[in-house]
């Protein structure tokens, strides 16, 4: 009797040390039954002390097949799934066969392993020992298929199950949304729905968590509110695993308010809340609110993990924050305790590159060691800055790490192009184009898409078919809203560009680009969306620098807030702003502004002291005129007319003779200055945007800086790094001083603007 009730104590007890206590006293009471030491293996397996229960299985005399089995699932359990796989063979050679839960936790571990081959020789096995419709190790066979990428091989294991149950569905649910086949989750979805009255079955917190991540992945903002509002009627929105799932969901559907909706209603949000919230800011430019959720969840004591870590180097990354974003990298090891992995190293590699500090950015990929999926996404990182920043030396070295990967790089490849384009050298960019033919390697088309009632509505890029009968209402919509844009001062960068995808998305595709699919996706949005209401567009590659701009001011025009989704990011626009800050568009912007010097890649040109002095006048110009249009006394519009005449330097080296490179220059200082007047406009209506501004201000600042004064990111230098920031912002504050004192009564983002485009002119000259 004693003996049983300290068997029903071990059913349920999680505490080691009683666990030991009870094992003792067995153990004196000379029970040596097996069925008692396989309550003991469960106890010890379900309170992670795995190496008891390793010690207790060694020394049983006798053994079934639940001691094996108990013993295998607590490898499984504490992540060490190769000391399961090594039971399962050692089991094989006794005499004791396993049955439906042993083949289900080999398939287990295999699934942790990503071993397939030996996970198909376990299902073969199965197969001639009678269990093939077992529900059990169908499901299990399921889950693994499906980590391995392996879809239709699951869904054949499901389609020949004679029985399944809420998990069996859950596993082929999730078996579409982790790998990238949403629509067919979401409607495997509906077919449960319509099955499960008949089976009597209830869907699960696994299930919905599966049905809100296809949600995410295919945009469908109707079908995820619809799923939300299933899973508060059954009772699981206090799963912190599903409240994650929906703040992701929502925030790549195109809805960041009803992310931090979802988050609020969470009283004590612990880890995946934090960090879903986190990286939804991020992707959506809002970095300083990234960082104080941040803040915020190390002051209420939740530890974070590897990926709310990556969500701040993300946030950094998309806002410029630079040298925040290096000390993260610095400290994450002593305090937080987390080993910087290849994606976080990737992410700093980006952000380095975005900034413009490629070498630094190049050294760091040099040091880590990255392989597969991990070192794709470095090195593509890195080739996408140098195209940007006209470095084809680093360039032609990251395109031959890229060569290397047996897989369609297409994006690479055209990165590659677009570098060799960019620094005037043709010959090299029709190198690639050839290799690309020789190894078959073909781009993606560009589309985009809106969801308008639960339908979706995909364009491609000057094909407006998919309007239908409403395709003359959205062209005359969208020639309607040029003319206004163009009343605005805006001028569409129309004409013909060699090809570029992930780096600059449809620009430049061999169209015209006022018809790119994002345009056309919102021109049927805007007829068929009602008035008020937010329009999202997904789009399959990047965004154009020109498509933004147009974006920003058809919302201003229009009143309504635009929501897009590209390859990299999302992009809210509302009142003629982006909530990226033009981070990304400003960093392509100034890599056009650098062309005015002369670079080891850039055709050399030579100017007389004339054209000096009005390159230095022009650029000094752009930055007074911001300043100019606050307060337009008589004296201040005659300098704005003298200013305005000011407009002559050679920049574009690609440019024949030095009219067409005049030419070029005024077309480069018109944009740069109609941005100024735009910014000014949005400082005047929005105040408050301007904070994220400032920090990027400062950082061109700080880059403009460090450019004189060689500095690397790699790991084991990270201590340099630190000091060689401080060092920075130092020289930034006492740099900008002087300048500075003469303007106190400026705003501050104004005076940076200033140094900046003084600092281009004096290196002009």
């Amino acid at each position: 009797m004693l003996v049983e009730s300290i068997v029903r104590c071990l059913r349920s007890s999680s505490n080691l040390h009683a666990v030991t206590s009870s094992h003792a006293t067995i153990l004196k009471m000379g029970d040596g039954r097996a069925s008692s030491f396989n309550h003991l293996i469960h106890a010890y397996v379900r309170c992670d002390g795995v190496p008891e229960a390793r010690k207790l299985f060694d020394e049983m005399p006798e053994r079934n097949v639940v001691s094996w089995t108990s013993l295998m699932a607590g490898y499984v359990r504490i992540a060490r799934p190769e000391g399961a796989i090594f039971l399962f063979l050692d089991m094989n050679k006794s005499d004791v066969l396993p049955n439906a839960f042993t083949y289900s936790t080999a398939v287990n571990a295999c699934s942790h392993l990503a071993d397939l081959a030996f996970g198909r020789a376990i299902h073969a096995r199965s197969e001639t020992c009678g269990i093939r419709s077992d529900l059990v190790v169908s499901s299990a066979l399921v889950n693994m298929y499906s980590k391995s990428n392996k879809v239709d091989d699951a869904r054949r294991i499901f389609d020949r199950m004679t029985e399944r149950n809420a998990v069996s569905w859950g596993s082929m649910i999730s078996a579409y949304a982790q790998n990238a086949r949403g629509h067919e989750a979401l409607a495997l979805f509906g077919e449960f729905l319509r099955s499960s009255s008949s089976m009597h079955l209830l869907p699960n917190h696994f299930m919905f968590s599966s049905v809100v991540n296809a949600c995410a992945t295919v945009g469908r903002l109707g079908l995820g509110r619809s799923a939300h509002a299933s899973i508060v009627r059954h009772g699981y929105a206090s799963n912190e695993v599903i409240a994650g799932a929906l703040i992701d969901m929502y925030s790549k559907c195109g809805s960041i308010d009803l992310s931090r909706k979802a988050f609020d209603h969470i009283a004590q949000p612990s880890l995946v809340p934090y960090t879903s919230m986190i990286v939804a800011a991020a992707k959506y430019g809002f970095g300083k609110h990234s960082l104080e959720l941040f803040d915020e969840m190390i002051d209420r004591g939740v530890k974070p993990n590897s990926i709310t870590l990556l969500g701040v180097l993300h946030a950094c990354n998309h806002c410029g924050f630079v040298d925040i974003g290096l000390l993260h990298l610095k400290t994450m090891r002593d305090k937080h305790g987390i080993t910087p992995s290849i994606k976080h190293y990737a992410s700093i590699v980006d952000m380095l590159g975005r900034a413009g500090r490629i070498d630094e950015a190049y050294e760091l990929s040099k040091h880590v060691i990255a392989e597969g999926d991990d070192a794709l996404i470095l090195w593509s990182s890195l080739l996408s800055s140098c195209r940007t920043h006209r470095r084809l030396d680093i360039a032609v070295e990251a395109g031959k790490r890229l060569a290397e990967f047996d897989r369609d790089v297409s994006g690479a490849y055209v990165a590659m192009s677009n570098a060799f384009v960019a620094a005037g050298q043709l010959e090299g960019a029709a190198r690639v184009r050839v290799e690309m033919s020789k190894r078959g390697i073909k781009k993606d088309p560009a589309c985009s898409w809106v969801e308008i009632k639960d339908v979706i509505y995909v364009f491609y890029t000057g094909e407006v078919s998919s309007a239908g009968a409403r395709k003359e209402e959205v062209m005359e919509l969208l020639k309607e809203l040029g003319r206004k844009m163009w009343e605005r001062g805006y001028v569409g960068r129309n004409g013909w560009e060699l090809d570029g995808v992930d780096d600059e998305g449809e620009e430049g595709k061999g169209v015209m680009v006022g018809v790119h699919s994002e345009k056309l996706a919102l021109g049927f949005g805007l007829v068929s969306i009602p008035e008020g209401m937010t329009i999202r567009v997904m789009k399959n590659l990047r965004m154009c620098n020109d498509c933004h701009e147009a974006f920003k001011l058809i919302s201003d025009i229009v009143k309504r807030e635009i929501v897009v989704r590209d390859l990299n990011r999302f992009h809210l626009f509302r009142n003629g702003s982006c909530t990226c800050g033009d981070y990304w568009n400003s960093v392509h912007r100034f890599a056009l502004l650098d062309e005015t010097l002369p670079t080891q890649n850039s055709v050399q040109y030579k100017l007389d002291r004339e054209e000096e002095e009005e390159a230095a006048a022009a650029a000094a110009a752009a930055a007074s005129y911001s300043y100019i249009i606050k307060e337009l006394d008589e004296s201040q519009l005659e300098l704005l007319d003298r200013l305005r005449g000011l407009r002559q330097l050679t920049v574009v080296n690609k440019a024949k003779g030095i009219q067409g490179k005049r030419r070029a220059f005024e077309d480069d200082v018109v944009m740069f200055l109609q941005d100024i007047q735009s910014w000014t406009s949005e400082m005047e209506t929005q105040a408050k945007a301007c904070e994220n501004e400032i920090f990027e201000l400062k950082r061109r600042l700080n880059s403009e800086l460090d450019q004189q004064r060689p500095m690397s990111a790699a790991p084991e230098i990270a201590e340099e790094i630190k000091d060689q920031g401080k060092l920075s912002t130092e020289n930034a504050q006492a740099s900008s001083q002087d300048g500075m004192d003469k303007n106190k009564s400026t705003d501050l983002r104004w005076r940076m603007m200033l140094y900046k485009v003084k600092a281009l002119a004096t290196r002009v000259t």
